[in-house]
């Protein structure tokens, strides 16, 4: 309603409502940024506001060794939506993953390939033109994450401020921050 009578709303309330990992990953995709490969699974239990009728559309069982082979391990476990690193889970082989997926109730998760980086940055954007880059340390301590001393060329600077500006653009966002892993030279979001 504020933004319908004119005041100034960062980031468009009505595109939030879509955000979330799984469709983010697919938009990548389509405009050509590096992901890790990743597929989206049915929740572990029905929920409760549904039937077997509302999965007819879904084939079973599912092929769970193509869905491996496609994502390999390790992977990552994770919400499709939300963050704060709740209900992440880091599966080293196919009996791991069905012995936390049963953990995982109603959420709908995605499973997700394992990056194993070299660097990686945390970036933010403002305005939806203005990048500040930095280094960041995902597997330290959370008080520590900001304590990483990676150098990147100009040219990888470069490289990342396109990519961000153009996550930023496609998402439509004013303000956002971006997650890059590179790994063998190439930036992942």
């Amino acid at each position: 309603n504020a933004a319908l009578c004119g005041t100034a709303v960062i980031n468009n309330p009505f595109w939030w409502s879509a955000d979330e990992k799984f469709f983010n990953n697919c938009l990548m995709t389509k405009i050509g940024i590096p992901v890790p490969k990743t597929v989206i699974l049915p929740s572990y239990q029905l929920p409760t506001d549904t039937s077997n009728e509302s999965f007819s559309n879904l084939s079973y069982p599912l092929d769970w060794g193509s869905i491996f082979n496609y994502v390999g391990f390790p992977a990552y476990m994770k919400p499709f939506a939300g963050g704060g690193w709740k209900s992440v889970y880091k599966l080293t082989d196919r009996e791991d993953f069905f012995t936390k997926h049963a953990e995982t109730g109603e959420l709908v998760m995605m499973l997700q390939e394992e990056i194993i980086f070299e660097e990686y940055y945390r970036c933010y954007c403002i305005g939806g033109k203005y990048v500040r880059i930095m280094s960041y340390e995902p597997r330290n301590e959370h008080a520590l994450r900001y304590v990483a001393d990676f150098k990147p060329s100009a040219k990888r600077i470069k490289q990342m401020t396109e990519i961000v500006l153009k996550i930023n653009q496609y998402l439509g966002y004013d303000f956002n921050t971006v997650e890059l892993a590179v790994k063998d030279g190439v930036p992942y979001a």
